[in-house]
């Protein structure tokens, strides 16, 4: 009778999840998180929902971006997490992406200011952009390594051929550790800087940052 109830039990576990996948076969350590956590599996189940409804809605001109994006968040973002907390997270940032798609997706264009000036905020949609610049300039410093990012930023000058500003908020391996930092460069003078964050820094204390360390002649 014990051995009849846990089945049973284990069943409707399995069914009830709600993941998009199916979690007698997870496979990975990711998934395996998902499965072991109920509002987890909702946020998974949900996000499948939304992400093959705005792809459908989307024109021919943004679905290839789109899936790009999409597999972008899963290998830099969600995969890097190591725990439930990480996860809902990273879906609740991304659902909230997904959910401004409305038969089209692009990058959010800001007009900030910045210690009195002025200045046209790029935030990217594919926070992962920039991250083989980023490692470029982390490996030429021996810093460590960009595994993948939560935010990406471009304090853009506006001109044709101007020098263009990025920032980050990464995930950095180190030699000691794996930890968040910004990470700001630049594509023709050379500016760098990399200063240690949390997952929760906005997106405006990252534009302060790339402004303060890598705009400007």
């Amino acid at each position: 009778m014990k051995i009849i109830l846990f089945v049973i039990s284990f069943l409707f576990v399995a069914s009830a999840s709600g993941a998009s996948f199916d979690c007698r076969i997870a496979g990975t350590s990711i998934e395996k998180l998902i499965c072991e956590d109920m509002a987890l599996s909702r946020m998974d189940d949900e996000l499948s929902l939304n992400y093959k409804k705005a792809l459908n809605s989307l024109g021919d001109n943004y679905k290839e971006n789109f899936i790009k994006e999409q597999r972008s968040w899963l290998k830099f973002s969600r995969n890097l997490c190591d725990d439930a907390s990480c996860l809902r997270h990273a879906y609740e940032v991304r659902n909230k992406q997904i959910a401004a798609c409305n038969s089209g997706c692009s990058d959010t264009v800001e007009d900030y200011a910045s210690n009195g000036e002025r200045h046209n905020l790029v935030i990217f949609r594919d926070a992962n952009e920039r991250n083989h610049s980023f490692n470029l300039d982390l490996k030429s410093r021996k810093l460590g390594q960009v595994l993948g990012c939560e935010a990406l930023v471009d304090i853009a000058v506006g001109t044709a051929h101007g020098n263009n500003s990025f920032g980050g908020l990464c995930k950095v391996r180190t030699a000691s550790e794996t930890k968040y930092m910004m990470v700001c460069n630049d594509d023709l003078i050379g500016h760098f800087q990399m200063v240690k964050a949390s997952r929760d820094t906005s997106i405006h204390e990252l534009a302060d940052f790339t402004i303060k360390y890598c705009f400007g002649g």
